[in-house]
């Protein structure tokens, strides 16, 4: 195992009438290798910083970087074992950054000369270019077909970085609740903003809610809508899906009558509906057909007749005179 180790020994003895004295050791290691993947490379500054106070506080060592825990007098008998560990903060926050990076802090005297000259390197919250391209980021920011968690969690972080670099500096517990609540509902909107278009829907029913629910509600709340239209959505696919295979059907059918129309073409009479067997043409017309062909020429004449006259609609004659009457000229016309 590679880097400065600490172990700590604790001989116990005990004494029996019937024994001699046994002693048992328990050793503890203390690496200054940190369990972390992560190194600093001074353009993840933030991420790093967080993981590594989170790494040291878990040891119980977070006094080391803050400074509540003073180095004792150097004649004082404790100094060599603060001095240990401090050693041995130190190497964890070496170990962490990358070749180039180690080579310039590793001069730093403790372990809290590294952290604040890390921190004066690389931590500017002030920088309102940073700010603003975060906040451009936000209002820019789009679901465009990609997966709810995906544009969830690209928002998230950014909205992590702003508070980061945005601290809330209230200091009235009112005001500072209240900026918080406004900051959480302006967050709100930006999510909502940016969801596709089927889910519109969901976002109307969200901001008619009052008071309006936290980021991480809402998020619960379209993600249950989404999953529930991507459910639908395969069911209506197979209606589709039965619809087209009915419509095929439908059009075979109607091919098929169509060929079967087209293989009983009949050549003496042009026409594609019966065979020569059955042919009128050929064999005669049947008497009602001439029946109902006359009819149909009667009635077409009357028309036509109706037209170019149109007053002998009306022409009506009586056709019982009395007798050595005539009333050829008296005709009532209407």
């Amino acid at each position: 195992m590679s880097g400065t180790e600490i172990h700590k020994t604790v001989e116990n003895t005990s004494n029996s009438k019937t024994s001699s004295t046994t002693p048992s050791t328990v050793t503890v290691h203390e690496t200054s290798s940190p369990p972390v993947s992560i190194k600093l490379d001074g353009a993840n500054y933030r991420i790093w910083s967080q993981i590594m106070e989170m790494h040291i506080a878990g040891r119980k060592k977070k006094g080391y970087i803050n400074g509540r825990k003073a180095a004792p007098a150097e004649s004082d008998p404790k100094y060599d074992d603060w001095e240990a560990e401090d050693a041995l903060v130190k190497g964890w926050l070496i170990n962490s950054m990358t070749d180039k990076l180690m080579t310039h802090f590793v001069q730093c005297g403790t372990a809290k000369d590294v952290w604040d000259a890390v921190k004066r390197s690389y931590l500017d919250v002030s920088d309102s270019s940073q700010v603003y391209e975060l906040m451009k980021k936000s209002f820019q920011s789009r679901q465009e077909g990609r997966p709810l968690s995906e544009y969830y969690n690209e928002l998230n972080s950014i909205f992590l970085e702003l508070d980061y670099r945005r601290p809330n500096d209230m200091s009235c517990p009112n005001d500072v609740e209240k900026l918080r609540k406004r900051t959480a509902d302006d967050r709100v909107y930006v999510f909502l903003a940016g969801l596709d278009h089927s889910l519109d829907h969901i976002s109307s029913r969200i901001l008619a809610a009052t008071p309006l629910p936290s980021l991480e509600e809402v998020y619960s709340q379209v993600r249950r809508e989404e999953q529930r239209q991507l459910t639908m959505g395969i069911e209506d696919r197979s209606e589709v899906s039965a619809l087209v295979v009915h419509k095929n059907n439908s059009q075979e059918t109607t091919a098929s009558r169509s060929s079967n129309s087209l293989s009983r073409f009949y050549n003496y009479c042009n026409k594609n509906t019966h065979t020569e067997d059955i042919c009128w043409k050929k064999h005669g017309y049947p008497e009602w057909y001439k029946l109902k062909q006359a009819e149909r020429k009667s009635k077409k004449s009357a028309q036509v007749a109706s037209i170019d006259n149109p007053t002998s609609v009306f022409h009506v004659t009586r056709a019982s005179p009395k007798e050595g009457q005539s009333y050829e000229d008296d005709d009532w016309c209407w």
